[in-house]
């Protein structure tokens, strides 16, 4: 499911995201989130056991977040939505893609 979310209240999505907590859906769009199993490794810095992530690629958080980063000049360049259960936090998270990443070889 898609929505708009320009027609959105502030006070409709601050409700929504504090009920992610209760109904594991995505404030924007509605779909149930992706949990996902953070673990430990040298590779990241998260502090938390697990995340939990929009995968809805027409979630209306990505498909703005998409025509902000083209209009800043980062074609290819999104945001998700995440909520981290242990902290009670959710915010964006980069959504990068293999585009992005085209005539930027390793050094």
């Amino acid at each position: 499911m898609t929505e708009d979310i320009s027609e959105m209240t502030p006070e409709e999505l601050a409700a929504r995201k504090a009920a992610v907590k209760d109904t594991r859906r995505c404030p924007y769009c509605d779909e149930e989130l992706a949990v996902v199993d953070l673990g430990e490794s040298p590779f990241n810095d998260w502090d938390a056991p697990e995340a939990w992530f929009c995968v809805n690629e027409t979630c209306g958080y990505r498909v703005m977040s998409r025509r902000v980063m083209e209009a800043q000049g980062i074609p290819g360049g999104s945001y998700r939505f995440i909520y981290i259960p242990a902290r009670d936090w959710c915010g964006p998270i980069a959504d990068v893609r293999a585009s992005l990443l085209q005539g930027h070889p390793k050094g």
